[in-house]
C-alpha cells in the first residue's frame, strides 16, 4: 500500500516563501540605488561647497588687496593735503 501526502499545503507555503523573497530582494535593490543616489549626491554637494569656498577665498584675497591698497590711498592722500597745506602757508 502506498501513502500519498497532501502537499498542497506545503507548495503554497512554498510559493508564499518564493514571493516573500523575491519582494524582499526587489525593496534590497531598491534600497542600494538609493544609497548609492544618496552618496553620489552627497559628494556633489561636497564638490559644490568646496567650488564655493575657492570662491569666497578668492574673493577674501580680492577684498584683503583692495583694502590695503585703500589703505595706501588714504595715507598718500593725507600726505598730499599735509604738503599741499605747508607750503600755501
Amino acid at each position: 500500500m502506498l501513502a500519498l501526502l497532501d502537499t498542497t499545503d506545503l507548495r503554497a507555503n512554498l510559493d508564499a516563501a518564493v514571493k516573500t523573497a523575491q519582494s524582499d530582494a526587489a525593496k534590497t535593490t531598491q534600497t542600494v540605488y538609493d544609497g548609492q543616489l544618496s552618496i553620489v549626491q552627497g559628494n556633489e554637494g561636497v564638490l559644490s561647497a568646496q567650488a564655493s569656498l575657492r570662491t569666497a577665498e578668492q574673493t577674501l584675497r580680492n577684498d584683503r588687496a583692495n583694502l590695503v591698497r585703500d589703505q595706501q590711498l588714504i595715507v598718500q592722500g593725507r600726505r598730499w593735503r599735509s604738503r599741499s597745506y605747508s607750503s600755501s602757508c
